[in-house]
């Protein structure tokens, strides 16, 4: 007879098991089996930067839009991936509040070509942020 619990805790993205008991042939034994931590399967490839992992970014429900068809914010980083049309495109030093203006906007795509298309949040010329890209790999 055996027991097994799988815990998985979802803000680490990490599985475990615990209290394994095991009766073989009369022979009782307790022992923790396995622990395995995963990263997201998520990335997305963004243009001049690379492929990013999603673990970190907010990337809420948008209304339809012809052009802005993704919004994905790291609050940590003040990072913007934005996805117009087929690509993502990545903004620096954006503050919460303009991420919160643009999202409850009329216009997503009149407020994008407005306020970030080749504006102030340009990465450019701004130091990019950290973002652990180890478990990533750039398929071109």
């Amino acid at each position: 007879m055996s027991e097994v619990q799988i815990l998985v805790d979802y803000p680490t993205k990490t599985w475990s098991v615990h209290n394994v008991k095991i009766s073989l042939n009369g022979i009782n034994s307790e022992m923790l089996i396995f622990s395995i931590s995963f990263a997201s399967a998520e990335t997305v490839n963004v243009k001049n930067r690379g492929v990013i992992p999603l673990d970190d970014f907010q990337c809420p429900e948008i209304k339809q839009s012809y052009l802005v068809k993704r919004i994905c914010y790291d609050e940590f980083n003040f990072y913007l991936l934005v996805q117009i049309r087929s690509s993502y495109y990545h903004y620096c030093d954006v503050p919460k509040v303009a991420v919160a203006e643009w999202i409850i906007s009329s216009s997503l795509g009149r407020h994008y070509i407005a306020n970030f298309n080749g504006g102030p949040y340009d990465c450019h010329d701004k130091n990019l942020p950290n973002i652990d890209r180890s478990n990533t790999h750039d398929y071109h």
